[in-house]
């Protein structure tokens, strides 16, 4: 059902419709696919609102992939947004504090204090 589901966004129009299918996919354990949808969305020719980068990050988290979610983190960070979404590196804290990660806890904590929140 969700690759038919895929095949129905318009592209510019259903942003939204990516990141359901993200952490649908993520529920899943499908990490491949998870990719895929990454992808997709941001090829869509529409912009990733903040909102993408928190599914994408929450879902490579529940994946166990972490070094994958911090380098979607990375890249949100170097597109220099007005404004600095603490919301987005809070799921990635989360997600290392529920697997007892604390050095990486505390690498992201600060790294968030560098930029001034």
């Amino acid at each position: 059902m969700l690759k038919k589901a895929e095949g129905l966004i318009r592209k510019k129009k259903d942003i939204k419709a990516y990141y359901y299918l993200l952490t649908s996919y993520a529920a899943m354990g499908k990490k491949d696919e998870v990719f895929a949808v990454w992808e997709r969305l941001k090829k869509s020719g529409k912009k990733v609102l903040n909102k993408g980068y928190r599914d994408m990050i929450s879902s490579l988290a529940k994946l166990g992939d972490f070094e994958a979610a911090e380098k979607i983190l990375d890249k949100w960070e170097s597109r220099k947004s007005p404004g600095y979404d603490v919301r987005i590196p809070h799921v990635l804290v989360s997600a290392y504090m529920k697997v007892g990660r604390l050095e990486e806890v505390g690498a992201v904590v600060e790294r968030t204090r560098s930029k001034g929140v």
